[in-house]
């Protein structure tokens, strides 16, 4: 109501400002005064723009048309209107300005208003020197009880019941340190004590703005459980079970007597103080799981586990732990009782192991197993159950022999006979018969053993059924890779006999000879490369080639092709030595390369010549690749590595594809050796 009074007045005010505002500028008009005192007109444009900001654009367009018509009727001199229209827009532009302005600062004040007036928590503005409420919010009031108008001007004082005096406490409150959480009390005007929960800071150098949190349920709370904590102590401080209590971060709050005797501890050494046994160190991660477990949702979980004791034996225990939440979800403590089952754990252990031996060696082994006496059936263990589609309870007390195939069953006999009568029989093979009627392949071992009272045979049967259909697949397999590659390397060498034809056929069209070199060398080349797939396709084994045969044929396809004057006499001492695919090709281009070569410049000049190619293992798993000739020879320093022709180029660099090296001698003639590894990376 007092803000409507307000705003009222301001109303008031501006019609008064623009009814005068408006008289001043028909006078000075009327009476030739040469000016309106325009300016004056921003008073009541500014007022309206801060009190009515939705308002302020609208007033100021009608001002300044009213602005516009008062000079319209007095002023006729054509210059002075765009002074006229000048101050109009001004009117326009800063109503506009300071209307948006005005808008956000009454939106911002109304947000603060509301969160002060709404909060559920109690908000103080206070005199720094006087300590009177200068400002409440409605959560006070209904703190303390009483209209908030009453509350403005009293001093805090009236409701302090804190352990030191209000002026104390606001001295705590500093203006690089405010005051959080410092928990007090106040007295209601009905003369109930409320705890708070009080945080401050300093608004300015003369106003505290103080927040108070109402924690009285809270407190009453508190004083509940440490009423029934009393009562819990002494239910359980006569038990024989160790029983502790302990905060989150490892504070101890109690343990019984149990607990203190069987850590050896005394009171004073744990309340109030953190303590953890020493856990066994492969039991840690699983322990910290199952503390981490522990929530709102399921706050209760036991676990076994081991500690070691200050003597260093190790004893096992078994804790039922709880996690304790307070109202608001936040975990307050966890409750543990537990007690000694060492002599339990040793007892399970050692039934465990002597279990174990049989049920680990015997029921989880793929194997058929079983123990029959005089062909009946005694036991017989679920893998062979399961192979044979029937359930143990279905085989035992059977008579075995109706499980096996019937052109097997007199050499089983056979063979039990002379087991039981001490022989040693050797693994072999039958079909025995499943519920289905499917025969299934084992290979059958045994011995003689004792076996509830009496003598026994003990059979061990190993299902060979789908190793045989795998091997049978794979052999299948086998020759369809094997058809499929032969394919792929006869396709090869005819898609590389079709690339050679090619060259060919454009080699017969070109007429300058250097040209006609460089397709036939290519062409050469391609046909070095296709031999390698016709040898693979034409060998038993698809990944290797004779290096004798392949080298063989083409040294020879090579010296066919050349029609040389001079009587060559080809010399091959090539070992047998079987080439991948990886090894075949570069061999094979460095051989083109440099019997080419030789068949080309060794022996101009000449009517005979020898040209040696070899090949040969040496020591370190190695192979030597050689090409001699006794021909005119190199020039001597010839270094491959700087080689200019594109021949000696491919030697050098299919030399080090191999990992290998190359070394030039020159004499009487020329001789290559490439030596590199026996596997290529």
């Amino acid at each position: 109501m007092q803000r409507m009074r307000d705003k009222k007045i301001w109303l008031y005010l501006i019609i008064t400002l623009v009814v005068v505002n408006a008289a001043i500028a028909i006078f000075s008009l009327s009476h030739a005064m040469g000016f309106s005192f325009g300016h004056i007109l921003f008073i009541p444009i500014i007022f309206t723009a801060f009190f009515y900001p939705r308002r302020g654009v609208l007033f100021a367009l009608i001002l300044g048309t009213l602005y516009v018509l008062i000079n319209a009727v007095f002023v006729h001199d054509p210059l002075a209107w765009s002074r006229v229209f000048l101050e109009f827009a001004l009117y326009v532009g800063i109503g506009g300005i300071l209307s948006l302005f005005s808008e956000n600062l009454v939106e911002e004040k109304d947000r603060y208003l509301s969160i002060f007036d709404t909060s559920e928590a109690a908000i103080l503005l206070i005199s720094r020197e006087t300590h009177q409420i200068l400002e409440s919010n409605p959560r006070f009031a209904s703190l303390i009880g009483g209209p908030k108008a009453e509350l403005k001007g009293a001093p805090v004082s009236r409701f302090w019941q804190g352990e030191e005096p209000f002026e104390s406490f606001l001295d705590r409150i500093l203006p690089d340190r405010p005051v959080v959480d410092y928990e007090s009390r106040l007295r209601a005007r009905d003369g109930t004590i409320r705890h708070v929960l009080i945080s401050g800071r300093l608004a300015n150098q003369d106003v505290v703005v103080l927040t108070l949190i109402d924690i009285s349920e809270r407190k009453k709370a508190q004083i509940a459980l440490e009423r029934s904590e009393e009562r819990y102590r002494n239910v359980v401080e006569d038990q024989t079970e160790f029983i502790s209590r302990f905060r989150p971060d490892g504070t101890y709050v109690f343990a019984n007597e149990a607990y203190l005797r069987y850590f050896g501890l005394n009171r004073q050494e744990i309340i109030g103080k953190k303590f953890a046994p020493a856990l066994f160190p492969e039991d840690q991660e699983r322990i910290q799981a199952h503390i981490s477990s522990l929530t709102r949702e399921n706050t209760a979980a036991t676990i076994e586990h081991r500690i070691v004791m200050p003597d260093g034996s190790v004893r096992w225990q078994q804790w039922s732990d709880r996690a304790i939440f307070d109202d608001t979800g936040r975990l307050v403590e966890y409750q543990s009782v537990g007690r000694d089952i060492t002599a339990n754990k040793q007892a399970e252990e050692a039934l465990a192991k002597s279990e174990e031996k049989f049920r680990t060696v015997v029921e989880n082994v793929p194997d058929l197993i079983l123990v029959h006496r005089d062909g009946i059936i005694l036991y017989i263990n679920p893998a062979a159950a399961q192979v044979m589609e029937y359930t143990p309870e279905e085989m035992l007390n059977t008579h075995f022999t109706g499980y096996i195939a019937p052109e097997y069953l007199s050499r089983v006999v056979a063979a039990m006979q002379k087991r039981m009568a001490g022989e040693l029989i050797e693994p072999y093979e039958i079909e025995v018969i499943a519920k289905s009627g499917v025969h299934r392949t084992v290979l059958v071992s045994g011995s003689r053993i004792d076996y509830a009272g009496g003598p026994a045979s003990l059979n061990v049967l190993t299902d060979l059924t789908e190793r045989i259909r795998y091997e049978n697949s794979l052999r299948t397999s086998l020759r369809e890779k094997e058809v499929l590659l032969k394919e792929v390397h006869h396709r090869v060498k005819n898609n590389m006999q079709v690339i050679c034809s090619l060259l060919s056929l454009q080699a017969n069209s070109i007429q300058d000879p250097t040209d006609l070199v460089y397709f036939q060398e290519c062409e050469r080349r391609v046909r070095a490369m296709a031999l390698v797939h016709e040898k693979l396709y034409q060998s038993r084994d698809l990944s290797e080639v004779s290096a004798r045969d392949y080298l063989g044929s083409l040294v020879n396809d090579l010296v066919t092709t050349y029609s040389l004057a001079a009587e060559i006499r080809i010399q091959l001492e090539i070992e047998e030595i079987p080439l991948t695919l990886d090894m075949a090709i570069p061999c094979g281009l460095i051989v083109n390369e440099l019997v080419t070569n030789t068949l080309k410049y060794a022996f101009k000049g000449r009517n005979r010549g020898v040209l040696t190619v070899g090949m040969a293992r040496v020591p370190e798993h190695r192979y030597t690749l050689t090409v001699q000739d006794d021909g005119v020879g190199f020039p001597p320093g010839l270094d491959l590595s700087t080689a200019e022709t594109l021949g000696l180029k491919l030697v050098w660099v299919l030399s080090h594809q191999l990992d290998g090296d190359v070394r030039v001698e020159s004499g009487s003639g020329t001789r290559f050796v490439i030596t590199f590894p026996d596997k290529v990376r």
